[in-house]
This record gives structure tokens, C-alpha cells and sequence, in this order.
């Protein structure tokens, strides 16, 4: 068996752009008190392809691009995971809206706490429990 957890990819709209997401539960327990939301942005930079599947995710690519192996170092061991790719058009998160590509930290903040109010209303049992937020390279100014 690959896991013994739950992973999900998947996304959530918003009038006009869609932010693609992936989470897995914690091998410890899917019932984790903690829930840390890892962002990683800037031109091209995908949290899922970058951080989920390259550094602290549960699985990696295998050598031979035919599919996934476990990470034995990776977070969710102890942590419920959520990788955000934002904003619209990185990662695999689009608009249909071309002014949405001209966007800034201003409205990148914006679409996150629509993203996080969407997270939970779709998730509530992720609600009662303590996010942290973790990032690399830029995204630290929308994590300040």
C-alpha cells in the first residue's frame, strides 16, 4: 500500500479563477491538532510541484517519471499538510480572467483568505484545529 493517510488534490472557484490545491493527513494520526498551510509563490514557483513533491510532501517522483515513492522525512508525518498554489497561474491554478494574471500582494493576500474561508467551509473538520503558515522564497511577504 502507498499510504496510509489521505491525500487529496483538487480546487476550489472563485468567480472567475480557480486555486488548485493539495493536502494529505498526518501518518500519526488524520486527526492531527495541528494543520500547517505551506505557500511557496513568485513567477513560476508551485507549491505543490515545488514543495509537496520535492521537499517536505509525502511522496516524490520516482527516478523513472513512472510515479511516486514515499518520503520518509516528509512533514506530514506529524502534520495535517496544505499546499496552496496562488495565485492564479502558478502551479496549476488558472483564471479565465486575464486581469487576474496582473496581480500584486495586495490581491494575492485576497485570494488567500477567499481560498482559506472557501478551505474551511468546504473542510469545517480543519476549523477547531491551529494553523501555522510556512513558506519559502517570496511568499514570505504574504505570510508577514
Amino acid at each position: 500500500m502507498l499510504s496510509n493517510f489521505h491525500p487529496l488534490i483538487g480546487s476550489l472557484a472563485s468567480s472567475s479563477s480557480s486555486i488548485v490545491h493539495a493536502s494529505s493527513e498526518s501518518v500519526l494520526t488524520h486527526r492531527s491538532q495541528f494543520e500547517v498551510g505551506f505557500l511557496c509563490t513568485g513567477l513560476g514557483c508551485s507549491s505543490i510541484g515545488g514543495g509537496a513533491f520535492t521537499e517536505l510532501g509525502p511522496f516524490y517522483p520516482k527516478g523513472d517519471d513512472r510515479g511516486l515513492r514515499r518520503n520518509s522525512m516528509s512533514w506530514n508525518r506529524a502534520f495535517n499538510l496544505l499546499f496552496v498554489e496562488s495565485p492564479a497561474g502558478v502551479g496549476w491554478s488558472y483564471s479565465n480572467t486575464t486581469s487576474d494574471y496582473d496581480c500584486g500582494d495586495d490581491s494575492t493576500a485576497r485570494d488567500m483568505f477567499t481560498f482559506m474561508l472557501k478551505w474551511y467551509e468546504k473542510f469545517p473538520e480543519f476549523k477547531s484545529r491551529d494553523l501555522f503558515l510556512t513558506r519559502e522564497s517570496y511568499a514570505g511577504k504574504k505570510v508577514e
